[in-house]
């Protein structure tokens, strides 16, 4: 058992390829090396979401609040930045090809491309529905389900 977070975890997610695992509080990123069963020197503070770039893992989304970092793994450089949402992200996931996020908040929800540089391709307010989580379809790439309050 891996144990070192001192609050409460709040996003997991292991690397597509390595025996790696990424753990979130609100104020620390831990990454865990599974084979050897010890936490790496990487960590990272002030981040709530983490979500490995699938396929490749070179890439690690991480969401503070409500900004998105996207990481390059090895290095954990800041590689693009997206801002747009005004409450925090409460969810984020990739799709299948490993180009495009999808983040909500409680605001709304926002579908990024990293291919084009990290530009918000789409905006869709939540109307006081409060959104929660989103998830791409694992075969469908576009279509998108959002799940809220209300």
């Amino acid at each position: 058992m891996l144990q070192l977070h001192k609050g409460i975890v709040r996003s997991l997610d292991f690397h597509p390829t390595q025996g790696i695992l990424c753990s979130s509080n609100t104020d620390v990123v831990e990454v865990w090396n599974l084979v050897q069963r010890v936490r790496t020197d990487h960590s990272m503070a002030g981040v709530s979401i983490v979500r490995f770039q699938p396929g490749s893992g070179m890439l690690l989304a991480v969401a503070n609040q409500n900004v998105i970092n996207i990481l390059d793994f090895q290095t954990f450089i800041v590689q693009n930045c997206l801002r747009g949402h005004v409450k925090y992200i409460c969810s984020l996931c990739w799709d299948v090809t490993g180009q495009t996020i999808a983040s909500v908040s409680e605001d709304g929800l926002r579908v990024w491309s990293l291919s084009m540089g990290g530009q918000c391709l789409y905006h869709y307010p939540s109307k006081g529905k409060m959104f929660k989580s989103v998830i791409f379809h694992p075969r469908y790439r576009n279509v998108l389900v959002v799940g809220g309050f209300q």
